[in-house]
């Protein structure tokens, strides 16, 4: 029996790494691949998010951070097939922008100024105070305006009501 929590599952003894038929997400696996957990934190000129909590970027912030640097998920595919759930990528064109702001106008188009890219970043369930500071300091470096949005915050009291809501009362 699995205990789910998330997208992490509890692991059972004797069971290999990723073995099949297993679909949840291997937590080592995908930690190891994004390089989530750095030792050699320089903190005054920190070079990944993991400054934030002196050693561990969280995964979230390291997808985003990706997708970022290289604009779409290829890079990180093998790492998304071991997630859960579907996951969508929409790219919005200057042209889209520019037939849905002007569509009944007939105005010239006037040359804008370069804008930042607007990136949202959406939490189903919730996200954490350390996700958002990952989050907040990984956009300081790239050209884009990053938006959370998220169903809820979550921090320790409430991560830990919502485990104990789902275990069933013991009788003594």
């Amino acid at each position: 029996m699995h205990l789910r929590l998330g997208v992490f599952y509890e692991r059972r003894p004797g069971a290999g790494f990723l073995d099949s038929g297993n679909t949840a997400c291997s937590f080592q696996f995908v930690a190891h691949t994004l390089a989530v957990i750095d030792v050699d934190i320089n903190i005054k000129n920190p070079k990944n998010a993991a400054f934030v909590t002196s050693g561990y970027e969280p995964i979230t912030a390291r997808l985003v951070e990706e997708i970022l640097k290289h604009g779409h998920w290829r890079g990180i595919d093998a790492v998304m097939r071991h997630l859960p759930g579907p996951r969508a990528e929409v790219h919005l064109t200057e042209n889209d922008r520019q037939d849905k702001t002007n569509s009944t106008t007939e105005e010239p188009k006037k040359p804008k100024s370069k804008k930042k890219s607007v990136v949202v970043v959406g939490f189903v369930g919730g996200v954490t105070f350390l996700e958002i500071a990952a989050l907040r300091w990984i956009a300081s470096f790239y050209p884009v305006e990053l938006i959370i949005a998220s169903t809820s915050i979550i921090n320790g009291k409430t991560f830990v009501n919502e485990i104990l809501e789902h275990i069933p009362p013991t009788t003594a």
